[in-house]
């Protein structure tokens, strides 16, 4: 992932999760991985984002997001690394506002 400088520049910290997702350089392997995500967006598919370590995954996430209609979509981003499959549903469903019956602490009150 290559950044654009800025002229002048802004006061934006340089690291942090606030990036703008348009001041990358887009390389031929983040437009191919841009584009495929887009397909998917155009035939309302689910979708698997994998790749190397600082390989612009959550860049192209957040330049996903930033291009959907929230009135239409409800963008969810769960990160999966060395996660159990029961915390994924669940992090699904509270995602979708759908509160889990099965956790521990509701299991309790039933």
């Amino acid at each position: 992932m290559y950044w654009v400088l800025q002229t002048p520049p802004t006061p934006q910290r340089p690291f942090s999760e606030e990036l703008n997702p348009t001041l990358y350089y887009a390389f031929s392997g983040y437009k191919e991985a841009a584009a495929r995500l887009d397909l998917m967006i155009m035939h309302r598919t689910l979708g698997v984002l994998t790749g190397e370590v600082g390989g612009g995954k959550s860049t192209l996430i957040r330049r996903l997001f930033a291009l959907l209609d929230p009135m239409l979509y409800l963008p969810i981003y769960l990160c999966c690394a060395n996660q159990k499959s029961r915390r994924f549903y669940v992090g699904l469903l509270e995602d979708v506002g759908v509160d889990p019956i099965y956790t521990v602490s509701n299991a309790r009150k039933l």
